[in-house]
């Protein structure tokens, strides 16, 4: 059986699940802050910078919200928090990157409605390349 068609597959799927703060850097980038009395929909392009503190090699982004409900009450679905029933994002990359401390990674994530899930595309750009993923087959990657 030839499997080459679905080779790729693992990295065009957004994974949910529990992600353990040890397994990630301790910097993080903030790519969409916005308040919800106000916001009228979900924003579709989130964008932020990595500078981190130590040179690493990353093989996907990892993606939560913390939010502010109340002067006094706030949640967060950080894994540098204390862990709730919502797990976290993970964007997988097709390849390791090298991160370079104190050097700055541009981080891209688009939001694309498909009825009643969403899409994703994700990026970083680092000065050691770009790796890019989609859950799109057919998306350019």
């Amino acid at each position: 059986i030839d499997f080459s068609a679905v080779g790729d597959w693992p990295f065009r799927e957004v994974g949910i699940q529990y992600i353990e703060a040890d397994e990630l850097l301790p910097d993080t980038a903030c790519v969409c802050e916005f308040d919800m009395r106000t916001v009228t929909e979900t924003p579709r392009h989130l964008t932020g910078t990595l500078v981190s503190g130590k040179d690493a090699i990353v093989y996907g982004l990892c993606g939560w919200f913390d939010a502010k409900l109340s002067e006094n009450v706030q949640l967060s679905t950080s894994p540098f928090s204390k862990r709730t029933h919502w797990m976290q994002f993970h964007f997988p990359f097709d390849r390791r990157l090298e991160i370079v401390a104190g050097v700055p990674n541009e981080i891209a994530i688009e939001i694309i409605p498909q009825g009643d899930q969403n899409g994703y595309t994700w990026q970083i750009r680092s000065p050691n390349g770009l790796r890019k993923g989609s859950t799109w087959a057919e998306h350019e990657r």
